[in-house]
């Protein structure tokens, strides 16, 4: 079975590659010198009584990493070597790109923690062991902790080390109240709030109208919680328009820090955690405006819970409508039938602008448009998150535009708030970019896009796919069934599951331009004690 959606795109955006330090594959290990050899590595913190540090990374396909590197390890301030000539440590390499590097242990084996730390799972992570091995500590050196100083401060205290040239991080404040407001700064901006540990999550989003009098009014949504915050006299010195201001009401838990620069790009923190975006500009939408479809295959499922175990496996969709006003509405089910929908500010860069966002493969004077979406589900003990972005192409019409989704999550907290034994975490593009829809021509034949695919249920090739004048059908009659409208590409029908053989009704939606078809149905299942609706694929495919 053909049925794709891939995680990274032969074109379109990707992840920034990484610079990296020289690495020694020596088996002298030096201290303060990295390398690739762990077990020497070991020896050389046993005999000198030097703790270790192990930087997991993957070269060439990890942002994240080369962040870390411009910030901490290529020692542009100075602190890291200081700090190193002050601390020596066993620095050890464990690169992903250089998996055979490790046999004994395999790479593997130190990925899954090799019996001392926790599994890695995003990079770069770090974990500092004791002299004789014993795990101190462990975190993904992002956003504060892919600073130099909050890196530093976090190795010092794991080794009870001493910090050289500490970094002095005041609260950010607006320039001396001098002048007015820019008027630059008039207008208002969107933009999104991330975890705070990985630094790429969706977690919340965030709005903000700033006035000509300095009046700032910004509207934060974060989980099932929203805050909305008034700010009076932000005024600026600067030039070239750019201004800050930061805000803690008192006897209010909510901290607000927002830095604008001179292009309207915004970052901060809210209540500590990384907020970003920028100013919404009236540009042209010619290039975006229409209507798409997107199919969300999942990519990654976590914390589950035994018996259960509730592994989603259907494919859930959206839809998405750009108009000519900066706006995106979005509709869709995810593969439990869970209904995400909403409305979204969207932002237009040119390529030029992709590696400060930490992207690469983007083309100067080529447009990319991009939204957050986020969506509190199941009665608010839930969500959904992620950046969906839209590339126009390399042509001047729609047809060749691609959807992608990164920095997603779906978070199921089960099935009440007594019994979560079924609940589980998932995201759809496994840490990366994945490309999940494309322009949808309202009214194609799609005949003439899916005749002689097939049908597949949970895996199983269950049905051909015959033409039917501009639609599509089934070659079996009644079951499996498929309708498809070519107004809306969405589809619907019933199956077999394979496994029970009970009759079930889907829902999916179709990317013609990507020749695929998902959706999901829903099967009952009583095996751990308590009935459980487990999600399973409908896939058209080659």
């Amino acid at each position: 079975m053909k049925y794709a959606i891939p995680v990274m795109a032969a074109f379109g955006l990707a992840l920034a590659a990484s610079a990296y330090p020289a690495i020694s594959n020596s088996s002298t290990v030096q201290l303060n010198q990295w390398t690739y050899k762990y077990n020497e590595g070991l020896a050389k913190a046993a005999a000198t009584g030097r703790p270790i540090m192990l930087a997991f990374v993957n070269q060439g396909n990890c942002s994240y990493c080369k962040k870390w590197d411009d910030a901490v390890i290529s020692n542009a301030d100075g602190r890291w070597n200081a700090f190193l000539a002050a601390n020596p440590m066993v620095l050890i390499w464990v690169d992903q790109a250089k998996s055979s590097y490790y046999a004994s242990p395999s790479w593997q084996t130190l990925i899954n923690g090799n019996g001392k730390w926790g599994k890695v799972t995003a990079y770069p992570e770090i974990v500092i062991l004791t002299p004789s091995g014993g795990k101190r500590d462990q975190f993904v050196a992002r956003s504060a902790l892919g600073t130099g100083g909050g890196f530093i401060a976090r190795v010092a205290t794991a080794i009870n080390g001493t910090v050289v040239n500490p970094p002095v991080n005041p609260p950010v404040t607006p320039p001396a109240p001098v002048g007015t407001f820019p008027a630059q700064g008039v207008g208002s901006y969107s933009g999104v709030v991330f975890d705070k540990a990985d630094g790429a999550t969706v977690r919340g989003v965030i709005q903000m109208a700033a006035s000509s009098a300095g009046r700032i009014t910004a509207k934060v949504r974060l989980g099932a919680a929203s805050a909305t915050l008034r700010v009076s006299g932000v005024k600026s010195t600067a030039t070239d328009g750019s201004f800050g201001f930061a805000y803690s009401p008192t006897g209010r838990a909510q901290d607000l820090r927002v830095q604008v620069d001179s292009r309207g790009f915004f970052t901060g923190t809210f209540n500590g955690l990384p907020v970003s975006g920028r100013k919404t500009a009236a540009g042209d939408m010619a290039p975006f405006a229409g209507y798409y479809t997107a199919a969300l295959g999942i990519k990654g499922v976590s914390n589950t819970v035994s018996p259960v175990n509730n592994q989603p496996k259907g494919v859930g969709y959206l839809t998405l409508t750009v108009n000519s006003r900066a706006s995106v509405k979005y509709s869709g089910l995810l593969a439990d039938g869970a209904k995400v929908s909403g409305t979204s500010s969207l932002q237009v860069y040119d390529g030029t602008d992709l590696p400060a966002l930490g992207f690469q493969g983007g083309v100067a004077g080529r447009k990319y448009a991009c939204f957050a979406l986020y969506v509190p589900l199941y009665r608010a003990r839930g969500a959904m998150g992620g950046m969906v972005w839209i590339d126009a192409g390399a042509s001047a019409g729609l047809d060749d535009n691609r959807v992608y989704l990164t920095g997603s999550e779906w978070q199921y907290p089960g099935k009440s708030t007594s019994w979560t034994g079924d609940r589980f975490t998932a995201d759809f593009d496994s840490g990366g970019v994945s490309l999940i829809g494309a322009y949808y021509a309202k009214g194609q034949n799609l005949a003439n896009r899916y005749a002689g695919m097939r049908v597949y249920a949970d895996g199983q090739n269950v049905a051909n796919v015959i033409a039917s004048g501009t639609s599509i059908k089934t070659d079996t009659g009644l079951r499996p069934s498929v309708r498809a409208s070519i107004l809306t590409g969405l589809m619907s029908g019933k199956v077999s599951d394979p496994e029970t053989g009970a009759s079930a009704a889907f829902k999916g939606a179709l990317v013609p331009a990507l020749e695929i078809g998902g959706g999901f149905y829903l099967v009952k299942d009583n095996s751990a004690g308590l009935q459980v609706k487990r999600s399973c694929a409908v896939q058209i495919a080659e």
